[in-house]
């Protein structure tokens, strides 16, 4: 009888070992589970947030490029040419009129500083004015500009 009782409590003892097992092995399974919904669900918020980014830039973008499009629209409605020089003081765009105007291409300028492509028929002191008022960064006005006495010259109108 002790051998069945044994017995008994083998079989008990396995069956328990067994339900622990499979409990165990169920809360891992949730675990993991949990785990990758998780990072699914933390992805899906990542990705909807940079799209949503992503279309606010495109947005700023469009609205930039508007207002850059009104600007120069303006400028060329105002002036016979009007140019725009980066931070370093280096001619970066000229509009469209410019050449019409001065005759010279702009590409001859573009990337040059005014120093670089100097005023002819300026006092020195005029000059020197000027280039301080720039390397101030400074609005400057009355600047006879030279490149449009160069075409005045040509046509005998000076």
């Amino acid at each position: 009888m002790v051998a069945v009782v044994g017995a008994a409590n083998d079989d008990a003892l396995a069956s328990i070992a067994g339900f622990i097992k499979i409990r165990y092995f169920l809360a891992f399974l949730i675990s993991v589970i949990g785990i990758v919904l998780f990072v699914f669900a933390r992805r899906a918020i990542i990705t909807a947030r940079l799209e949503a980014e992503n279309e606010e830039r495109k947005e700023m973008v469009e609205a930039l490029q508007k207002s850059e499009s009104r600007f120069r629209d303006f400028g060329d409605s105002i002036a016979d040419y009007y140019w725009e020089m980066d931070e370093n003081l280096r001619f970066s765009y000229f509009s469209d009129r410019f050449l019409e105007i001065t005759g010279i291409q702009p590409e001859a300028l573009l990337g040059k500083t005014r120093l670089e492509t100097g005023v002819p028929d300026v006092t020195f002191e005029e000059w020197e004015n000027h280039l301080a008022a720039l390397d101030a960064y400074q609005p400057f006005r009355n600047f006879k500009h030279s490149r449009v006495w160069l075409m005045e010259r040509k046509s005998g109108s000076r």
